[in-house]
């Protein structure tokens, strides 16, 4: 099923998800495809991230990796480079992965085997953290400011010294989001990475301390002297 973007982008998502979760069918091709995501869990870097695509259907921003560099020894050739992009034109829905059409030559079909996208990604499902890849750094591509959960664009998306003022992240590293999807209180997006106890506990602290003095604002507690 695919997510109509035309409609509320983010209560489609929502919706598209809750459905797919009572659907026996799809319960047991996700398993299937997490299955072969772990087998090639290592090239899920974003030192190797070589491109992105983004879904016909919901608009997500998916990665491209490859375990080699192109043009490096056992990397991607300038030619299966070609290919690829090729396959991205011909539309991309998420959970789909790089394949070469019917009836190419073999020498054509070589690019699948090289580039990797996550299989088990669904639409509506948030961007993934390698997609925010640090620019700059040597084989790393740029990629464009993207909210992590409804994926809209420009200048709604909040910076990550925002979201660190704004919101607490529990001491890790936020992903971008958009402001509207703050003020609707949807989770904050975050790396998968250890929480920075330093960080975790400032974040308290000044949680506490704004809720003290939202209570003395109300008249609920008196201020200290």
């Amino acid at each position: 099923e695919k997510i109509d973007s035309k409609q509320g982008c983010l209560e489609s998502q929502l919706k598209h998800l809750s459905s797919l979760k009572k659907d026996t069918k799809e319960i047991t091709l996700l398993k299937k495809d997490k299955e072969q995501d772990k087998l090639v869990k290592s090239a899920f870097a974003a030192s190797k991230l070589r491109a992105t695509v983004s879904c016909d259907s919901c608009g997500a921003r998916r990665c491209i990796f490859s375990m080699k560099a192109v043009n490096a020894m056992g990397g991607p050739s300038n030619e299966e480079v070609e290919h690829l992009q090729s396959w991205i034109e011909d539309g991309y829905v998420c959970g789909n992965k790089p394949a070469a059409k019917q009836g190419v030559l073999q020498s054509m079909t070589t690019f699948s085997k090289k580039f990797i996208m996550k299989m088990q990604l669904r639409c509506g499902e948030q961007i993934e953290s390698q997609y925010y890849s640090t620019p700059g750094v040597r084989g790393r591509i740029t990629t464009e400011s993207i909210c992590a959960i409804c994926y809209s664009t420009g200048s709604s998306v909040l910076t990550i010294d925002e979201i660190k003022n704004m919101c607490n992240t529990g001491g890790k590293n936020p992903l971008p989001i958009c402001k509207h999807c703050v003020d609707i209180g949807m989770p904050i997006p975050t790396t998968a990475g250890s929480s920075n106890k330093r960080r975790k506990k400032s974040e308290t602290d000044a949680q506490k301390k704004g809720l003290f003095t939202k209570a003395i604002a109300k008249g609920h507690k008196k201020a200290r002297k």
